[in-house]
């Protein structure tokens, strides 16, 4: 397994702790709205030029040539940041945390990719949470399962812990696909959030489909 999609994921944690990945997703929120003006010029004028990673397929559809998933109304499909394979980020948040409101905090999934290099899955899981353990010692792990989406091999676990003055809660699923593939599910969001968007959650993972 890369140690570059650990680097990747530690990063987006990073960067929410700091604000920068809610500033990134502020901005490419704006960028979207745009862009959808755009595409309604596009369409009335008889263009069809979409972006799939701008405009989903279907509405509520991210599509590609790899993977597709379902996301619920109020969530939005943003153009991802380099390495990342898809970003779905939560719109109108009623965010009462004042330093989560100070960092304009959106809660989002990212998609990744990566290799298992021929790992067991029970050995992918245990570097996983080695990694993260060693970047987040105060990470505390809990719901931890194997189980089956949309009959890919999958495991999941939720992970709590305060940085900054905020409650952050992640879940975190590991879906193998052919071969080698690997596609990780990394929903961010706050601790006092996460009882409002498990049903969310639990859609966009059940959507997911590995082609």
């Amino acid at each position: 397994m890369k140690k570059s999609l650990l680097i990747l994921v530690l990063i987006l944690l990073a960067l929410a702790i700091a604000g920068g990945t809610f500033w990134y997703l502020k901005t490419q929120s704006n960028t979207v709205g745009n862009n959808l003006a755009g595409v309604n010029d596009n369409r009335a004028a008889g263009g069809n030029n979409l972006n799939q990673n701008i405009l989903p397929s279907g509405g509520n559809v991210f599509a590609n040539d790899n993977f597709s998933l379902t996301y619920p109304v109020g969530w939005r499909s943003v153009p991802a940041m380099t390495g990342v394979s898809a970003m779905i980020v939560k719109g109108n948040e009623n965010i009462t945390d004042p330093e989560a409101k100070k960092m304009n905090f959106q809660s989002y999934l990212a998609v990744s990719y990566d290799s298992s290099e021929g790992k067991t899955k029970d050995e992918v899981v245990e570097y996983l949470k080695t990694e993260l353990r060693s970047a987040i010692p105060e990470a505390v792990f809990s719901q931890e399962k194997f189980l089956t989406i949309n009959q890919r091999d999958a495991y999941a676990m939720e992970m709590t812990f305060r940085q900054s003055g905020i409650d952050f809660h992640v879940l975190m699923i590991a879906v193998w696909g052919k071969g080698n593939d690997l596609w990780i599910l990394s929903y961010n969001t706050l601790d006092s959030l996460w009882q409002g968007y498990t049903s969310d959650f639990e859609k966009m993972t059940q959507s997911f489909i590995v082609k």
